[in-house]
């Protein structure tokens, strides 16, 4: 009986701890995409903010080229 009860303690104990490492290791990966989601969000308001710059560059192109036209 003694016997039984100690494997028992020593069965729920590895439980436990593969319980615990599993946590630990959905946590780290957890962070390791909350982080790879913040560098494609940096990255992604880097590109809006590319082509809107590059939109209002070819506005200001298309006003000069009428101005131009007009003038002409």
């Amino acid at each position: 009986m003694v016997e039984k009860s100690i494997s028992e303690e020593v069965r729920i104990t590895l439980k436990h701890e593969i319980n615990n490492i599993k946590y630990t290791s959905l946590l780290n990966k957890n962070s390791q995409l909350y982080r790879e989601k913040s560098e494609l969000k940096i990255e992604n308001e880097f590109l809006l903010f590319l082509f809107f710059s590059s939109l209002f560059v070819n506005f200001l192109f298309l006003l000069y080229f009428l101005k131009t036209l007009v003038l002409s």
